[in-house]
């Protein structure tokens, strides 16, 4: 089985203030940085969430270069056939969203479908599936295994 790659690797360099761990980023950077620096395993550059000042050594920079995305592109708003084309060719598709309180209570295999709360705030995370029978796509969060489905 092949491990996951550190969100921190990719955070630690591009969070938008350099004091604040729990700031937020900005999808188009990490895209970029994925683009020029690829991204380490977790083993070699562990997630810790009170610690963002860590920087990757040159060590980890080179085996991160193995892991480099050759590009991306952006979807519009609203391309939801484009959206499912990119997961059929394996492509993963981040998406970013204004979230609400009513989706931070998202339990199990639940479909959030909250238009009309005040948001909290910006969030990114990744479409990973689609259900065409239940008309909703399957999300990858960040936010542990005690939210929505784990």
């Amino acid at each position: 089985m092949r491990s996951a790659f550190s969100p921190a690797y990719i955070y630690n360099q591009i969070r938008a203030n350099s004091s604040d761990c729990s700031a937020g980023s900005n999808i188009e950077k990490a895209l970029n940085l994925l683009k020029t620096q690829g991204v380490a395993r977790i083993e070699d550059f562990p997630y810790t969430d009170g610690n963002c000042s860590r920087v990757p050594s040159s060590r980890v920079r080179a085996s991160a270069s193995a892991n480099a995305i050759r590009g991306w592109k952006s979807i519009k708003y609203g391309q939801i056939e484009t959206v499912k084309g990119e997961l059929y060719r394996g492509n993963p598709v981040v998406v970013g969203m204004n979230v609400t309180n009513s989706f931070k209570r998202v339990r199990g295999s639940a479909i959030f479908s909250d238009v009309n709360s005040t948001g909290i705030g910006g969030h990114a995370m990744t479409i990973v599936g689609y259900d065409d029978q239940r008309g909703a796509f399957k999300l990858l969060n960040s936010w542990g295994t005690a939210y929505a489905d784990g």
